[in-house]
């Protein structure tokens, strides 16, 4: 019976077997290497980078260049393990009794470091060093890792800890100040189309450029990725990778429809863009990559205007990069900033629904509608154009407060203080807190309940509080049903400790005036009827469809502050 032959996928067929073929680890390579061949070695290693980058081979060939037995050094000073004597031979397929490692994700307890512990003693039976790899360090226990901290702080001299993560983070920092740590890069582009190139020459694989772009991309910066894509592409494609293949293996679209997707975006043409997108769906593209490669799109016509510079992207045809380029001079960075975000909420929402298609068809609605809105830019310039008129509004407004602060005056009732905010005036001899106090108006009879913290006392005073006639020593009033039956009683003896003397409060049937919070209300309405009726607002709200006015924010005009002297307000606060 004819033997099979194993196949060995590429990413174990190619996996690097000392520092100089490590791909893209330029500064850890040269740092180990320098260490270990001037024998500064320290007792404890942590790799962290993300998936496929080579932290546990890199963990291996530190265990290989410890213990080879005949390591030597190529012209560019980098450690080679021999790969020949036993030593190489048995960590590499696993078997050396000396180089142990350790899955965190599987062996978690603290029961499994309490073993490691008691090993730690025993000398290498055949090495130089004896080498834990822990792989995925951070998914042991807060107890693991509290009884590893002495023995990884004075480990025996013949001990090496070598640990590897994903998550860093979740590592704790007691740990992490006992290693010496390394981050491994995510590949670039370049680097990794120039290693999946070399390995495909190797394996006797025809493959364009354009595709090995596509897998790099796919990949995102890992190599194992990148590796694996690149199977898959032989078992489908044979020896001969076209790109067209690789677009439909890896479901991605081409790029002149995503261009031309892009293009009815920036116009508003809904129905079309809606044709695009599904007939994109319908060929098997998630909708999640036409967003991604949108935005890919977004961003490089981003790029575009703020450089000018074309940045290199072997998969736009010229075709497609002259396109973006004409739609970079019609289009606003402002446009282009809320697209991206549309266009990332949208990515995000996918997750949040059972129909991904639900979801994508309502993006594209959003984008192309919101495509007729102005952007900043041209509204200022449409505040700008009614500038004239809104000094005008401005100088008219001006006048009212004159006049209505000279019919204030003449009321015997201060309410120009009881429509602002209050804030205690110390210049006001009568809220100036004395040995005798004269209060003679509603004002400052909350302004003193302020200044001496009695909340609940100025709550009630604000809301539920109808003033018939107030006079100092004698206050003739109207409470709302809600007030607390002991009120009356806590304001006399809030104003009798306070001006030294009896006070007459009586309770009226009489309407009496609004209270201090209907009458901020009502205030707060008749400006929110001016502000709707004003030309600019009213065209800020046509143009926005959905806008509206939440808040009200009165702006301290320099010209209206030197004009007029307001006084302070009440606070509307709730308790």
């Amino acid at each position: 019976m004819k033997k099979l032959d194993i196949y060995r996928v590429l990413a174990r067929k190619y996996r690097p077997k000392n520092f100089r073929d490590l791909v893209g680890q330029d500064v850890l390579t040269r740092t180990l290497s320098n260490a270990i061949s001037e024998h500064r070695i320290y007792h404890a290693f942590m790799l962290t980078g993300m998936r496929g980058v080579g932290k546990t081979t890199t963990a291996r060939i530190i265990a290989r260049s410890l213990n080879c037995l005949n390591i030597i050094k190529d012209d560019d000073s980098n450690l080679l393990p021999c790969n020949n004597c036993e030593q190489c031979k048995s960590i590499d397929i696993g078997n050396n009794v000396d180089v142990i490692e350790i899955d965190a994700a599987s062996n978690t307890g603290v029961s499994n470091i309490r073993e490691i512990i008691e090993n730690v003693r025993y000398k290498p039976v055949s090495s130089n060093y004896k080498v834990y790899v822990i792989d995925e360090v951070h998914m042991l226990s807060t107890a693991a890792f509290n009884a590893l901290l002495k023995t990884l702080e004075e480990p025996p001299s013949h001990i090496i800890f070598i640990m590897a993560t994903t998550e860093i983070r979740k590592v704790p920092i007691t740990v992490l100040s006992r290693c010496q740590r390394f981050d491994l890069n995510r590949i670039s582009k370049e680097v990794m189309v120039k290693h999946l190139s070399d390995i495909s020459y190797k394996e006797n694989i025809k493959i364009g450029n354009l595709s090995l772009e596509l897998i790099a991309n796919a990949s995102e910066g890992s190599v194992r990725d990148g590796l694996s894509l690149l199977d898959q592409a032989i078992a489908y494609c044979g020896n001969q990778i076209s790109e067209d293949k690789v677009r439909g293996m890896l479901g991605l679209s081409g790029k002149l429809e995503i261009v031309t997707l892009f293009l009815h975006l920036i116009k508003g043409d809904v129905k079309e863009a809606l044709d695009i997108a599904r007939l994109q769906y319908k060929k098997g593209i998630e909708s999640s990559i036409i967003i991604q490669e949108l935005m890919h799109i977004c961003h490089w016509i981003t790029t575009y205007k703020i450089t000018g510079n074309i940045e290199e992207d072997i998969t736009l045809a010229d075709k497609d990069r002259d396109e973006l380029i004409k739609i970079s001079e019609h289009i606003s960075l402002a446009n282009l900033t809320r697209i991206w975000q549309m266009l990332l909420k949208g990515l995000d929402d996918m997750n949040k629904l059972s129909s991904s298609i639900a979801s994508f068809d309502m993006l594209i609605i959003q984008i192309t509608y919101a495509s007729h809105l102005p952007d900043p830019a041209t509204l200022v310039k449409s505040i700008q154009v009614g500038k004239k008129k809104i000094a005008e509004i401005g100088h008219v407004k001006i006048n009212e407060k004159k006049y209505d602060k000279e019919e204030n005056v003449s009321r015997e009732t201060n309410t120009s203080d009881i429509d602002n905010k209050f804030k205690p005036d110390e210049k006001n001899p009568k809220v100036k807190i004395s040995d005798r106090v004269i209060i003679d108006n509603l004002s400052d009879l909350v302004n003193l309940t302020e200044k001496k913290d009695e909340f609940i006392l100025r709550s009630n005073l604000l809301s539920n509080v109808h003033i018939v006639s107030f006079e100092h020593g004698k206050i003739s009033l109207r409470l709302k049903k809600n007030t607390p039956k002991n009120f009356i009683s806590l304001l006399s003896s809030f104003l009798s400790d306070l001006t030294g003397i009896r006070w007459l409060i009586t309770l009226s049937n009489e309407q009496g005036q609004l209270t201090i919070r209907e009458k901020i209300n009502e205030k707060a309405l008749v400006m929110r009827k001016k502000i709707e009726i004003d030309p600019v607002v009213s065209y800020l709200l046509e143009s926005v469809p959905g806008s509206e006015i939440r808040n009200i924010y009165e702006m301290n005009d320099s010209i209206i502050a030197n004009e007029i002297n307001e006084s302070y307000e009440v606070i509307d606060e709730e308790y």
